[in-house]
């Protein structure tokens, strides 16, 4: 069995992200490895509407950070210690992938959420890097 040293765990504060990071405690095959979560904030109002929605909304810098704090609390949450994190704004497909190909991650560790709306059509996060990563792929159902 392959033991995994470097594993990525995209979050998105659900309760299958939770499982995700449960799963590979518990895995004797990812238990001792270097675990790094990552978190994309994937909005960005047009220029046109940023005088009128919320600051918080308005500004790249203030949401990464928020959302810094908030994957900090995640982490304390599910009793994690020692990991690293990256937080990025952006196309989550897209950022996670180039995360993963800048970076020598050999597991990724995806929660697969039911797909509505739109995702039905376009395809999942957990779809599109379970076909195009270069590692290992784990996703776990919630």
């Amino acid at each position: 069995m392959i033991k995994y040293s470097n594993i990525l765990i995209p979050v998105d504060f659900s309760k299958a992200s939770e499982i995700a990071i449960k799963r590979s405690l518990e895995n004797e095959n990812t238990s001792a490895a270097q675990i790094t979560l990552v978190h994309i904030v994937d909005y960005m109002p047009p220029a046109y509407a940023r005088p009128e929605i919320p600051e918080i909304y308005a500004s790249e810098d203030l949401m990464k950070q928020r959302a810094q704090k908030h994957l900090d609390e995640f982490i304390a949450e599910t009793g994690l210690t020692g990991c690293k994190t990256i937080v990025e704004f952006g196309h989550t497909k897209s950022h996670i992938l180039k995360i993963l190909d800048d970076n020598k991650f050999d597991l990724v560790i995806l929660a697969k959420h039911e797909r509505r709306g739109m995702e039905k059509l376009l395809g999942s996060v957990s779809n599109a890097i379970a076909n195009q990563a270069k590692c290992d792929v784990l996703i776990v159902h919630d």
